[in-house]
């Protein structure tokens, strides 16, 4: 996957919905979302976007922005790496990334339905 094409996916995976939607937990099969193809949690990113939900990834409680994948079960997230000045650190023209280990939660908001 190149810079280009995760740009465009990455928001679908850690945008902040406008307004307050109903979520849930990721139900069983949905344990690892990612946006890199090939990756085992791709085609279950792609079945809950085709379906217009959103998801939201939190790491030990805290809401993680620029997640590459997530799984919930083995507790870990691959996500880009941010300089001090809050801008992506990058290398020979790609982004660079960091496993982090911790409590994982998946959660999927239906965007038709408002609490």
């Amino acid at each position: 996957m190149n810079r280009r094409s995760f740009l465009k996916a990455a928001p679908a995976v850690v945008a902040l919905p406008a307004v307050a939607f109903a979520s849930v937990t990721a139900p069983e099969g949905f344990h690892r979302i990612s946006v890199e193809e090939g990756d085992p949690g791709y085609i279950p990113y792609g079945m809950l976007r085709g379906d217009r939900k959103k998801v939201s990834i939190f790491l030990n409680g805290q809401k993680e922005a620029a997640v590459v994948t997530a799984d919930a079960r083995e507790g870990w997230i691959k996500r880009h790496i941010r300089t001090p000045d809050g801008n992506y650190a990058h290398a020979r023209g790609e982004l660079l990334t960091e496993v982090v280990h911790g409590a994982v939660v998946i959660e999927i908001s239906n965007k038709d339905t408002v609490k």
